[in-house]
């Protein structure tokens, strides 16, 4: 798990056990050897992380984006085509949600370390500064336009 979060990343190792991975290309190659990893996905919106890791892939490997971009990436398609990467993106939710949502009851424990206590709208301003300044280790910021917590979970 590359992370750039620190605390997100001692979070992420003792909550899903993750193990994490530092951005310099040494570690990168005593964890993935020489040819580097076939798979990589993509969820912190970094164009940074972007233009570091996708030359770092195995030659054919598939690099999935999920997170959304303040500033746009810049992509070196003749290393796509000359390493014959797929580079796909996925952001749509199929029709999961529901389910999701009604494992939240029995989830709630393990879930409550990943997000944060519910805010109520008026704070998302502050919240988005909050988090734009790189304040939270949660992954998920919650909203609760009915009320703060995380009743009704």
């Amino acid at each position: 798990l590359l992370e750039r979060h620190p605390d997100r990343q001692t979070l992420l190792a003792a909550q899903a056990g993750t193990r994490p991975l530092p951005p310099d290309e040494a570690a990168w190659t005593e964890r993935f050897g020489a040819i580097g990893p076939r798979f990589i996905l993509d969820a912190t919106g970094s164009a940074a992380v972007v233009t570091m890791a996708l030359p770092r892939m195995a030659a054919g490997g598939t690099f999935v984006v999920a997170g959304l971009f303040h500033d746009p990436p810049t992509i070196d398609f003749n290393l796509v085509v000359e390493r014959e990467l797929t580079v796909r993106g996925v952001g749509a939710f199929a029709g999961e949600m529901p389910e999701a949502i009604a494992l939240l009851p029995e989830l709630a424990a393990a879930l409550e370390p990943l997000i944060t206590p519910g805010q109520p709208l008026d704070a998302v301003p502050a919240l988005y500064a909050h988090l734009l300044a790189g304040g939270e280790a949660r992954l998920k910021t919650l909203v609760a336009p009915n009320g703060t917590g995380t009743e009704g979970w």
